[in-house]
């Protein structure tokens, strides 16, 4: 490799960057030490005590003592037949639910079209007077007798130029009718009865 001479110009300003910047990076490593130095002089004495890390979990867990006399009351329990919505009621408070002391599966239905690649199913059952409704992944609407489980009525909900994979939305009774909401941004009202459409 020949070093750029005053007979070839052209390579002598490419040159004397390259150099300019190995000195700047030398410079810059040599003075690091003496950099930290300037602030480590400055910087305040590390807080006194034990460090301990903020993700640091507890191994074992202990009751705390002084809560062993505590008497915990709650209020009576009731047995709820409805639930009209995701989350129960409106204001999501559904209180002391009565439970049965064993858990047992009762009934089983398909209740449509399930999660896939392309949509899932996101809308929660809602259950009132008797009745359970489901919105299945692909905007079927279905009613179930709470007790046996068989299917009452089945309606689509989606309009026929309604063909791209969204999510469904979901369902919430309010007295005869039953509202849907969809991935297409729009909400419907049905008949509780037959699935009839009200309106959109």
């Amino acid at each position: 490799m020949s070093l750029p001479t005053l007979n070839n110009p052209d390579r002598l300003p490419v040159f004397a960057r390259t150099v300019c910047v190995a000195l700047g990076l030398l410079v810059s490593l040599t003075a690091c030490d003496t950099v930290g130095d300037f602030f480590e002089d400055d910087a305040p004495p590390p807080l006194p005590g034990k460090r301990l890390s903020v993700l640091q979990l507890e191994t074992q867990l202990e009751p705390d003592p002084e809560l062993s006399q505590l008497q915990v009351s709650l209020p009576g329990e009731f047995g709820n037949s409805q639930w009209p919505q995701a989350g129960g009621y409106p204001d999501h408070n559904m209180g002391h639910l009565a439970l049965g002391p064993l858990l047992q599966e009762k009934w089983r239905a398909n209740i449509g079209t399930g999660s896939s690649r392309s949509v899932r199913l996101v809308a929660q059952p809602v259950v009132s007077d008797g009745r359970v409704y489901t919105l299945d992944a692909d905007a079927g609407l279905r009613a179930y007798n709470l007790e046996t489980g068989r299917e009452l009525w089945s309606v689509e909900t989606r309009l026929d130029n309604e063909d791209d994979d969204v999510l469904t939305g979901g369902i919430a009774v309010a007295g005869d009718r039953i509202f849907v909401t969809t991935g297409y941004a729009t909400l419907a009202a049905f008949e509780i009865q037959n699935g009839g459409e009200l309106w959109r």
